[in-house]
């Protein structure tokens, strides 16, 4: 039977499994598939950086078949990505202007944190995952995932429901957005570690702000699923 766990301000569902290792920090690698998966939080990227993921082999988590893909990353994909809607990185600042700086940054903190209580394995039975958020140094973007209860009726009356994006495997997962907010700067990072069997390296998504569970799917018990369902119906994008 499954648990669900308090991290930061969420829960995240699973059995607690072993203590982050400073050897787990050895499988964050730079690679494709990771990249690619990142490179949706940032607005534009810098065309060398785009050109060197062109035509690399990735896979890819599709929510329809509940399972990853494999593919090979095209400049369509790269563009599309970008268009994601969701937590945005600002361009070109300093240390993370591409998800390849960025993991840097991630490696360099987890080494810090090493021995943490909160840095804990929660097997979720396909997988294993840590979640955790860090403060950067700088403003690296804003929290643009806010609750609907902040707004008022008429500034609630604007919201819209549109696909999060066109990239593969994700055009099925529909959010909630509004304009004309005034958003809130802030120096938070949100990260998502992931253990998959099979897998040599682990899987990493990060996005400025703090942490969010996952969107509601097929794949989860009723509880998880209810609870997810419940978040995302309470919040609302920025864009």
């Amino acid at each position: 039977m499954s648990i669900r766990f308090k991290v930061g301000d969420i829960y995240i569902f699973g059995k607690f499994s072993t203590p982050f290792a400073k050897s787990d920090i050895d499988l964050i690698v730079a690679d494709p598939t990771t990249e690619f998966h990142i490179l949706r939080h940032y607005v534009s990227l810098p065309n060398e950086y785009k050109k060197s993921l062109i035509g690399q082999k990735y896979s890819y988590y599709d929510y329809k078949k509940q399972g990853f893909t494999e593919s090979v990353i095209s400049e369509e994909d790269v563009k599309e990505g970008l268009k994601t809607k969701g937590s945005k990185f600002s361009n070109n600042v300093a240390g993370i202007e591409t998800p390849r700086t960025l993991l840097v940054q991630i490696r360099n903190q987890l080494k810090k944190l090493i021995g943490n209580d909160s840095l804990i394995w929660v097997d979720r039975g396909s997988y294993q995952t840590v979640a955790f958020t860090f403060n950067y140094d700088k403003e690296v973007g804003y929290l643009d995932l806010i609750n609907i209860a902040t707004l008022t009726e008429e500034e609630k009356a604007h919201i819209k429901k549109v696909p999060r994006g066109s990239s593969a495997g994700e055009d099925d997962i529909v959010i909630q957005t509004i304009s004309g907010i005034i958003r809130k700067p802030t120096k938070s990072i949100a990260v998502e570690l992931t253990k998959v069997a099979g897998r040599s390296y682990l899987s990493v998504t990060a996005y400025p702000g703090t942490l969010s569970p996952d969107f509601p799917s097929l794949g989860q018990n009723t509880e998880e699923r209810e609870y997810c369902k419940e978040f995302w119906d309470d919040r609302v994008f920025i864009v």
